[in-house]
């Protein structure tokens, strides 16, 4: 029998860390399209934004709205690995 199973879980400090990159890059998508949202799609995403545990339905939303969506967030996800890589190399 094999126990060498050696995957750990994240720790909560890990944890918190993934959930503050995940809200820069949610913030930084929101930056891009917010000019281009009706009133209405604004409302409509503010009162989806205000709803505890809400984000499966401001996703669901956004992609309904945004058909590009996905690109933007990948767009937004390499930006930030190529800031944090900058950073990270400056530190070195």
């Amino acid at each position: 029998m094999d126990t060498d199973n050696t995957t750990t879980e994240p720790t909560n400090d890990e944890l918190n860390k993934s959930a503050d990159i995940s809200t820069v890059i949610f913030q930084s998508v929101l930056l891009r399209i917010v000019d281009d949202l009706t009133e209405e799609q604004k409302e409509q995403l503010n009162t989806l934004m205000a709803v505890e545990d809400g984000e499966a339905e401001v996703a669901s939303y956004l992609k309904e709205i945004v058909p590009n969506i996905e690109e933007l967030i990948q767009e937004e996800v390499a930006s930030f690995e190529k800031e944090a890589a900058e950073i990270m190399g400056e530190q070195l």
